[in-house]
């Protein structure tokens, strides 16, 4: 006979809370939206938010990153041009 695992007490009330929202509807509960917003700010505060330092430091990997993948797709798109003009010009025939 297979085990009936028992649900976690966390999961169980969340989802009977989505289950309550949902049959709510939207508009329905004015207070929901300040609820919602509430929550937001209490999950907000419970983030870990990286340093300055790391944070700097990761934009300017990122920005690096987008200026080489710049730099190929501009080559690839001038090597691709030019091969096109190659192929489609009226003197290659």
């Amino acid at each position: 006979m297979p085990e009936i695992k028992k649900e976690d007490p966390r999961v169980a009330k969340a989802r009977q809370r989505a289950e309550r929202l949902a049959k709510s509807g939207p508009g329905s509960n004015p207070a929901a939206v300040g609820t919602f917003f509430n929550e937001t700010i209490i999950e907000l505060k419970k983030t870990h938010w990286p340093e300055r330092q790391v944070l700097q430091k990761s934009v300017y990997v990122v920005l690096v990153f987008i200026l080489a993948v710049a730099i190929w797709e501009g080559f690839l798109d001038s090597a691709l041009q030019l091969v096109g003009q190659h192929i489609f010009s009226a003197n290659s025939f």
